[in-house]
């Protein structure tokens, strides 16, 4: 991997420990997570496919994201691409080396 590859700007973000607002409701589902820090990484599709649900039609892709390592980052995250959220189903650390992450990104639209 080359670092000139990392040409977009990713954000990962934490699901918050507020679940509730300041009159006790619950947040919405897109309020529930809070920005935790902004990278570059290389971005590829893989996968696309579409699905019915309850007479309603889903597209669901796949996108691989490659940046530089960052410790801690896991399923529980989500990433925020040109206003898409993707929710993370996987993380490999490439050749265990402390180098690149490979993440594994799923969107349902």
């Amino acid at each position: 991997m080359n670092a000139g590859d990392l040409r977009k700007r990713i954000t990962l973000q934490v699901l918050s420990d507020k679940t509730t607002n300041e009159n006790g409701f619950p947040l919405p589902e897109d309020e529930r997570y809070q920005d935790h820090v902004t990278i570059w990484a290389a971005v590829y599709p893989l996968k696309g496919s579409e699905f019915w649900t309850a007479k309603t039609t889903y597209n669901k892709n796949v996108v691989k994201f490659i940046c530089r390592y960052i410790p801690g980052v896991n399923a529980d995250m989500q990433i925020k691409y040109n206003n898409r959220i993707f929710d993370i189903i996987g993380v490999i650390d490439v050749d265990e080396r402390h180098k690149w992450l490979q993440i594994m990104g799923e969107e349902v639209v």
